[in-house]
């Protein structure tokens, strides 16, 4: 495996552990459906990366191979970051209405 495909795979494994973090903490707060966050979740990312895979693979010449490949890392993070900012918030919600309960 090249460095290229290890920095993938890595991205992807926290994006999902992103996942579940959210699922987990949504179905908890206020029984938000565990299938339709991950479902949600996985459409979106593997809508955004057929697309790149597609650019990467077949329209990587002159170097836009590197712009391709750091598009779909951003997008992963992106998405991480906003899975993990809203398992925060759930929890920093749910935590506020229990101590009001």
């Amino acid at each position: 495996m090249t460095e290229d495909t290890l920095i993938i795979i890595g991205a992807y494994l926290l994006s999902w552990c992103s996942i579940m973090t959210f699922a987990y903490t949504g179905k908890r707060w206020r029984n938000l459906s565990l299938r339709n966050i991950v479902i949600v979740n996985v459409l979106v990312q593997l809508g955004y990366s057929a697309i790149f895979l597609y650019l990467l693979l077949h329209e990587s010449a002159g170097g836009s191979g590197l712009l391709w490949f750091l598009f779909a890392l951003a997008f992963i993070f992106i998405q991480t970051i906003v899975n993990f900012g809203a398992s925060l918030v759930v929890y920093i919600v749910k935590g506020r209405d229990h101590l009001t309960q």
